[in-house]
């Protein structure tokens, strides 16, 4: 059922009213709440501050009591001199103390806890060395406590305090019980309505209420070392809980005043709690208050504002529904109006109606609506008239682009045989691939493999199933025998410098047996630069590697085996120079020395020949030691100066003012030196210099040596490192070298951590340049030295 715009219009308004009235009263009652409750807890935390002063007051002069009476001679001298129990003369003076009646007894108890005399003449004999008070006096710290009495059976605050005596030895213990209703008598005098106080100790135990079912009960559930503690002071008392938990859990971080809501399902309802430490947390003030007196104010005053609000309501409704009556009227008129339109006559106008200027608006607004209408349909008719014509032109264009597109289908046609063509052409290619002797795998651009050519299962032995789908270079497959860093540069080198990587890798077969390949691994890029896929060719090389181990182990035994008679040659060419065998003419002189000489060469030969199997077969050791880089570099410069004096060669030398010594093997130093320096002396012409350079750089020590000599052709460079290998121009000036120098030096250099380099041009010199770590040399196991 609809109703009508005026009815709409009224239950709108009254709705309107009656929501906005209910809101206002309760925004209205949970302000005067606010207000109420606030209020009162201006009340409780004034009240709260004013009785914890008051009981701080009484428990601080008590406090000053016991201090004072701890000093007094009359007390301590007696104790010193060893007077008997219940001293008349002691007591007399602890009984002057007692002002006012306020304490049960003022004691004094010898060190084994026996009471020596007390105002109460019950106490005295009695041991109470059980006491925490006590104990804690005896230790020298002044203390304040309460418990249920051992003699009375009722509840004390006891106060404690040692007593020195004139050496500063602890002689006995000072003791005052305050009655409770001395404290008890500041805690009932609370100045508000409807409010019961609560003193608790600090592990929530009630000492003393208002409400008596309150006495000696926990305000929450304690743990077991809170019950134990608890329940010491009050012996045969069951602490049963209350239902102040959450203030009980709370007790340790109350600052100041501080407040709690608990809600009571017994009462049903709602309760605050004022808080507040009383002598530094020994004991809690807590000041419980009710709230229905607040919720009851601010409901009478949101009663009263709800009833006007209603009566404005209805008056609000009456005088609405008057106006819009009388405000509709002119509606009718247009309402006939629509209905003509309606049926198709646009030729309808509706004159001006009554006297409201947003009627007239209306029915101005009304007017252009069918003007527009009726111009509208004009416009569509003329419209539909040229689209269809446009609809003819676009057959006619469309026949055009099918015969464009059969074309297309032909040269489509074309391409698909060429497709055809290229795909046996790529199966040819994946024949190849697949069949090939090196192994070959494609990875993702994580080292994911996502294919594999049949030589993977026969080089590593494991199948293409067992390597699809997982990453290369891991321990499950072939990789991890090498070091950390290797496989961490070899990342480095295709993922982020994007580089080829070519190099010997050494792996594990699937049934265990090491093996050595050479590998070629290059990232494939996309037409952005980022990486793809990795494709990677491994080479068996095991058989060609034990080759080249036997080759040097041969090479090893051989120049062994020539160091012998050469040792016995060059022995005997000393003893016929030296004369031995008796005088030698000059001929025979000149022949000896040639045999001589040729055999140091040979044995130089030999002792290259040792050193780099050594180097090569891993056997040679490192033995760093702390010492002076420049010594040894000295060393060598007066070896090869007398070389250099005969060509007239000026050595010039170049060390730091201040170098560290730091872990060298001496000999392997010596090695790099003398072979740099004599290449330089041998290869410059003479008159030519020499200039030896030594410096502390952040990455390290660099020591260079530099000629002006013959230099090294460009075109060979990249082979000068390689072992037995000569320039051209040098073997064209020097036939008697051995071409093993720089490939031991380069070996060496490897091992020890460090780096060697060079820069040269023909006939412009040569520059060997050596970096070593600052750390020195790293030691290595072994069992030759070099020689």
């Amino acid at each position: 059922m609809k109703l009508s715009l005026k009815t709409s219009i009224i239950f709108s308004v009254i709705f309107i009213t009656v929501f906005f009235g209910i809101g206002m009263a309760f925004s209205i009652f949970s302000y005067s709440k606010n207000i109420f409750l606030e209020y009162e807890r201006n009340n409780i935390r004034a009240v709260t501050e004013s009785m914890s002063n008051e009981i701080e007051q009484v428990f601080q002069h008590t406090r000053q009591v016991l201090e004072t009476l701890v000093v007094q001679d009359h007390i301590v001298s007696p104790i010193e001199e060893g007077v008997g129990f219940q001293d008349l003369e002691m007591a007399q003076h602890l009984e002057q103390y007692n002002i006012g009646g306020a304490y049960s007894a003022i004691y004094v108890i010898l060190p084994d806890g026996t009471t020596l005399a007390s105002t109460d003449e019950t106490f005295v004999g009695k041991n109470y060395g059980f006491r925490d008070y006590f104990k804690k006096a005896l230790n020298g710290e002044a203390t304040l406590d309460f418990s249920l009495g051992v003699t009375s059976g009722k509840l004390g605050y006891y106060f404690s305090h040692p007593i020195y005596s004139s050496k500063g030895n602890i002689i006995a213990v000072a003791v005052i019980k305050m009655k409770p209703e001395f404290i008890h008598k500041y805690l009932e005098k609370v100045p508000l309505q409807d409010t019961d106080v609560l003193l608790v100790d600090e592990y929530g135990v009630v000492i003393f209420s208002s409400r008596s079912e309150y006495i000696f009960k926990s305000l929450g559930v304690l743990d077991i070392k809170e019950a134990e503690k608890a329940g010491s002071r009050l012996k045969g008392i069951d602490i049963s809980p209350l239902k102040y938990t959450i203030l009980q859990e709370s007790l340790s971080d109350i600052q100041g005043v501080e407040f709690f809501e608990i809600y009571d399902e017994g009462d049903n309802e709602l309760e605050f709690l004022g808080v507040k430490k009383v002598l530094g947390g020994l004991f809690f003030l807590v000041l419980e208050g009710e709230q229905k007196s607040y919720f009851s104010n601010a409901s009478q005053i949101s009663y009263i504002l709800g009833g006007l609000i209603f009566l404005g309501a209805l008056l609000s409704s009456i005088i609405i529904s008057i106006l819009i009556t009388r405000l509709l009227r002119p509606l009718k008129a247009l309402h006939k109006a629509s209905l003509r339109v309606s049926e198709g006559d646009l030729s309808v106008k509706i004159r001006s109606v009554g006297n409201s200027k947003e009627l007239n608006e209306l029915v101005s607004t009304f007017n252009i609506m069918i003007k527009n209408v009726k111009d509208s349909r004009e416009n569509i008719t003329k419209e539909i008239k040229e689209k269809t014509e446009k609809i003819i032109h676009r057959e006619k264009d469309l026949q055009d682009q099918q015969s464009a597109i059969l074309n297309i289908l032909e040269d489509v046609e074309e391409e698909k045989e060429k497709s055809v063509d290229l795909a046996r052409d790529l199966e040819k290619f994946q024949l190849a691939v697949e069949n090939a002797s090196d192994h070959i795998i494609i990875t993702d651009a994580e080292g994911i493999t996502i294919y594999a050519n049949n030589a993977v299962e026969k080089i590593t032995g494991y199948s293409k199933e067992e390597v699809l789908g997982k990453k290369v270079g891991n321990k499950e497959l072939w990789g991890g025998l090498m070091e950390q860093k290797f496989y961490e540069k070899l990342w480095d080198t295709i993922k982020n410098k994007k580089e080829s990587f070519i190099g010997n890798i050494h792996n594990k077969r699937k049934n265990g047996d090491d093996y050595d390949v050479f590998a070629s691994i290059s990232p494939v890029l996309d037409k952005n630069g980022k990486v793809v896929f990795f494709v990677g060719i491994e080479r068996d090389v095991t058989q060609e590697k034990l080759i080249d181990q036997a080759k040097t182990e041969f090479v090893s035994l051989a120049s062994h085996q020539l160091r012998t008679p050469l040792s016995a040659i060059n022995w005997y060419a000393e003893m016929l120079l030296n004369g031995d065998a008796g005088k030698m003419n000059a001929e025979q002189s000149m022949h000896v020395q040639e045999i001589y000489r040729g055999n140091q060469r040979m044995v130089e030969l030999v002792n290259s020949l040792l050193n780099v199997s050594r180097l090569e077969l891993g056997t040679f050791m490192i033995e760093p030691q702390k010492m002076q880089l420049i010594d040894i570099a000295k060393e060598a410069v007066e070896e090869v100066e007398i070389q250099a004096a005969q060509k007239k060669i000026k050595i010039i030398k170049k060390y730091p003012k201040v170098l560290k010594e730091i872990d060298l093997d001496k000999k392997l130093i010596y090695i790099i030196f003398q072979n740099l320096l004599s290449n330089a002396v041998k290869y410059t012409p003479e008159k030519g210099k020499v200039i030896l350079t030594i410096k502390k750089e952040k990455t390290g020590i660099l020591i260079s040596i530099k000629d002006n000599g013959m230099g090294i052709p460009k075109s060979q460079q990249n082979k000068i490192f390689t072992k037995l290998f000569r320039a051209d121009n040098v073997r064209e000036t020097d036939t008697e070298g051995t071409g093993l120098g720089l490939y031991i030096i380069k070996q060496i250099m490897d091992q020890v951590g460090g780096k060697i380099w060079f820069e040269s041009a023909k006939n412009k010199g040569t520059t060997f340049s050596i970096l070593l770590p600052l750390t020195g040399m790293r030691k290595k196991e072994g069992t030759k030295s070099l020689s």
